[in-house]
């Protein structure tokens, strides 16, 4: 899924003004409204809302520029029957917290809207939510330095939609869930550095009737590092496989790591799901979600007909080597294991 990022400053690149410890509150009413709002200093606070009440509320336009050396917040609500608005908020320094909420509301939508958040230092944490029959939306979240985190949330009717996350540092948290009828979609996190954290949640929900059928899963911890851990969830997980007229199938998880004492956590339920797992390192670990409700424990799984899996794992000569606990469970299913010391 291929989104424009208005030629790269046009959101997240504004002149900056010189005012400190302040609040700023905007509100504006209406659809084709636009925003900004620069502040540079401690303590600051900015707050964008573009609503229409009980009308669409569409073709906003909203970003935030903050820079200082301490604790500043930016916020913008482009919700309650969200459509094509975009939303953008640039951060540098420690402490900083952004949230951009382009959700439908109870009774509303969340369509082809579009949220990017740009954070450099450390202990930064970003929130994007766009939910609510969920379809066509794009997150884009970038984060240097250590002890960063992420959520974004792509729920409840979630249709082709597409979040990408990256992470630069040490210690970062990154989670993408993507569920409540989870279809088309495509989540892709890439991290480097130490004691990484990556999970993406693609699930059917708790509809009998939901489905959770074509998305993608990308987890790259290619960077040389060591005590990062990777999970991935496809499919129909609040009810037992299978579950009903709900299906799961046809998703894909690939998951990238290159380094030492890394761990990779899979559970996929469904038919015809692949998938492909490269470790290059030293004592790396696949293994799976505490408890299950099939087969063993602590296993990464394939439960289903159809599916496939590719794992390859390669350590240095020598080395403490690699450990791999699957289960795949169901009918015609594959794999193909290589471990290689070189």
């Amino acid at each position: 899924m291929k989104k424009i990022f208005l030629s790269g400053t046009a959101l997240l690149a504004f002149a900056t003004a010189s005012v400190a410890q302040n609040t700023v509150t905007l509100t504006q009413s209406g659809s084709h409204q636009m925003a900004i709002q620069s502040q540079t200093g401690a303590n600051q606070a900015s707050t964008i809302t573009q609503n229409q009440g009980s009308g669409t509320n569409q073709g906003n336009w909203a970003g935030t520029y903050q820079t200082s050396t301490v604790l500043n917040t930016a916020t913008i609500n482009q919700n309650t029957n969200s459509i094509g608005n975009q939303a953008g908020i640039n951060q540098r320094d420690i402490n900083q917290v952004a949230t951009i909420d382009q959700s439908g509301g109870a009774m509303g939508f969340s369509k082809n809207n579009e949220a990017y958040v740009k954070q450099t230092d450390t202990r930064q944490t970003a929130t994007v939510s766009q939910t609510d029959k969920s379809e066509g939306n794009y997150a884009n979240i970038i984060q240097s330095n250590t002890q960063n985190t992420v959520l974004v949330r792509q729920v409840a009717d979630a249709t082709n939609n597409d979040a990408t996350v990256t992470q630069t540092g040490t210690t970062d948290l990154a989670i993408i869930i993507q569920t409540a009828g989870a279809t088309a979609g495509l989540a892709d996190i890439k991290q480097s550095g130490t004691a990484n954290f990556g999970q993406i949640t693609q699930a059917a929900g708790s509809d009998l009737n939901a489905s959770s059928v074509g998305n993608e899963a990308h987890i790259d911890q290619m960077t040389v590092g060591s005590n990062n851990m990777a999970t991935i969830i496809q499919g129909n997980v609040q009810n037992a496989y299978p579950a009903g007229p709900a299906t799961s199938s046809d998703n894909y998880a690939m998951i990238r790591q290159n380094g030492n004492a890394n761990a990779v956590v899979l559970l996929q339920l469904g038919d015809l799901n692949t998938f492909n797992l490269t470790q290059t390192g030293d004592g790396n670990v696949v293994q799976g979600l505490p408890g299950s409700a099939y087969g063993q424990p602590g296993v990464t799984k394939q439960v289903g007909n159809g599916n496939t899996l590719t794992i390859t794992q390669t350590s240095a000569a020598g080395s403490l080597g690699q450990v791999i606990n699957i289960e795949q469970i169901g009918n015609g299913n594959a794999n193909v294991i290589t471990q290689t010391n070189n």
